[in-house]
């Protein structure tokens, strides 16, 4: 558990509310970067379900802000995620609840995921 590095997750409302300096100097140490062979898939996959989690429940009883959206929109464009799991994280969110429609109005956002 401690050697994967299981022990030092950053929870999903970190993700959603750090400045997006501390988020990518927490995610570069947890999970690599997606271009190196250190790359930890595994624990980016772990992160990325667990934030898709928070903000549909989130969704369900609070508004969705615009930094949310920023903030989802900078996590599969800086591919923290990677390609994959960001792709998977937009498309699931947008069809989780409305509330997520601002995607879909982020033309950089689109233009990366779906190619």
């Amino acid at each position: 558990f401690i050697n994967n590095k299981l022990d030092k997750l950053i929870t999903p409302e970190f993700i959603m509310s750090a400045s997006s300096k501390e988020l990518k100097e927490q995610m570069v140490a947890i999970v690599g970067k997606t271009n190196l062979k250190s790359y930890r898939a595994d624990i980016a996959s772990v992160l990325c379900i667990r934030t898709i989690n928070y903000m549909i429940n989130h969704a369900k009883t609070k508004t969705v802000e615009k930094e949310m959206i920023d903030r989802l929109e900078e996590l599969a464009i800086d591919e923290h995620f990677g390609p994959d799991l960001s792709y998977h994280m937009v498309k699931t969110l947008f069809a989780a609840n409305t509330k997520f429609k601002g995607l879909a109005s982020r033309n950089k956002l689109t233009k990366h995921v779906i190619g």
